[in-house]
């Protein structure tokens, strides 16, 4: 099943070179730490997502704070729809 991302982040003012894409995680359900695991792993062999970028540490850059390297630009969302990995995905506009 694919679960649409629940929002789209533009990390380093080049759309579509960097993006991160999030997914919300119901919090009376939580993922266990193993599934967290399992699921970055996924992301990083089948989308090519940054392993340096995958342990539960990770922190990335969050929307509306500064990106200071090279060109400074302030990180802002691009897209996305309010589903989360427990709920029943459904089709939603990109946030613009």
């Amino acid at each position: 099943m694919v679960v649409e991302t629940s929002t789209v982040v533009d990390a380093n003012g080049d759309i579509f070179s960097k993006l991160h894409h999030y997914w919300l995680i119901d919090p009376e359900h939580p993922i266990s730490a193993e599934d967290f695991h399992c699921v970055m792993e996924c992301m990083v062999e089948t989308h090519g997502s940054d392993p340096d970028a995958k342990d539960l540490a990770s922190v990335l850059r969050l929307p509306g704070s500064w990106h200071q390297k090279a060109n400074p630009h302030q990180v802002r969302i691009v897209g996305g729809c309010v589903v989360c990995l427990h709920c029943n995905p459904r089709s939603c506009a990109s946030f613009q």
